[in-house]
Order: structure tokens, then sequence, then C-alpha cells
């Protein structure tokens, strides 16, 4: 597999129309969740080729990306100055 750029891979994934998710588990394993937007069926083909080449079945591609995803989402919150309220589990 080729070198992976998290940031980079999430960018053209948002760009083709797809939005990644992530949850950490129970276990200390992660869950990456990928949810199709406006343009993703277009693009489905370039899609499913860029996951496959970039993560496939690769779990510590995996972790690596729900990482990231989490630890940005966690920022968001933290940050100076925001004053949004968090989500909460079940919605």
């Amino acid at each position: 597999m080729p070198e992976f750029e998290v940031e980079a891979f999430i960018v053209e994934l948002e760009r083709m129309g797809i939005r990644l998710t992530a949850l950490q588990l129970a276990d200390g394993g992660f869950k990456v969740y990928r949810w199709r937007m406006q343009g993703a069926r277009q693009n489905a083909l370039q899609i499913e080729m860029l996951w496959r080449s970039q993560v496939g079945e690769n779990q510590a591609r995996i972790d690596l990306l729900a990482e990231h995803i989490i630890r940005v989402e966690k920022a968001k919150y933290e940050a100076p100055g925001n004053y949004t309220t968090k989500p909460r589990a079940n919605e």
C-alpha cells in the first residue's frame, strides 16, 4: 500500500462526497463510518478505488484515520470561544 496521508485522504473523500465519522469502541478499537453526501453517487467508483488503495481492510490505517477524526472533532468543541453544545450520545 502507498504511504498514507490521513488529512489528504479525508479532504479527497470529502471532495467526492463522503463524510467520515469515527467511534472508539469499548474494547479500545475503532470504527470508521462513511456517510454519502451530495456527489457521492456520481463518484462511487472513484471513492471505492481510493478507499481500497489507501485503507482497504488494514486495521492499522483504520485506527490512524479514526484517531485523527476523533482528535479533530474533539478540538472543535474545546476551541476557545466555542459556545456550541456537544451532541448527546443518543442523537
